[in-house]
């Protein structure tokens, strides 16, 4: 009775997962201390996100939807190719071929777009740089003629130093 109420407290989704969590069921492979990392993540499909999420921070919890998105796009591409293969079976082979790869570059555009959106903000980053790399240019300039500055008037003290030595001082006897 306790697991069947259990599971179904999981399957409803977020809210119930927070409740399980509360009451201390969640397994303890699925169970994280506060700020750890989980590696590897992956959404049990017969839980769905909302299990897994209830544990995560913020860029956990982009990352398992993210994944759980891909996994969607990539099991309904298979299973639109397997139902369409098993409601006909006058259809061919092209056909079904066809439909997959329709559906592969749905899924492929808009990893292109996000591929594009990174590329735009690594030539942000990348001219941020340059700019920062021209002020440390300027800094380290400044810092050597600082020094030359410093340099120089090293050797006029020296020099009036041995200047001062040659002028003879009154001495008392």
């Amino acid at each position: 009775m306790r697991s069947e109420q259990r599971r179904e407290w999981l399957l409803d989704g977020v809210g119930k997962a927070r409740q399980t969590h509360q009451r201390g069921t969640l397994r303890k492979d699925n169970d994280r201390r506060p700020g750890e990392q989980l590696s590897n993540l992956t959404v049990p499909a017969h839980i769905g996100a909302g299990y897994i999420i209830a544990n995560m921070g913020k860029t956990e919890r982009r990352q398992a939807k993210l994944q759980f998105e891909q996994h969607k796009t990539v099991r309904h591409v298979h299973k639109n190719a397997l139902d369409s293969e098993d409601r006909s079976t006058d259809t061919s082979q092209e056909e079904i071929d066809m439909k997959t790869q329709v559906a592969m570059k749905g899924s492929l555009a808009s990893i292109e777009s996000k591929i594009d959106s990174v590329c735009s903000r690594l030539d942000v980053m990348a001219q941020k740089l340059e700019k920062h790399d021209g002020r440390l240019q300027e800094g380290k300039q400044r810092i050597s003629q600082i020094e030359d500055s410093g340099n120089s008037q090293k050797a006029q003290l020296s020099n009036m130093d041995k200047v001062l030595k040659l002028i003879p001082t009154k001495r008392k006897i």
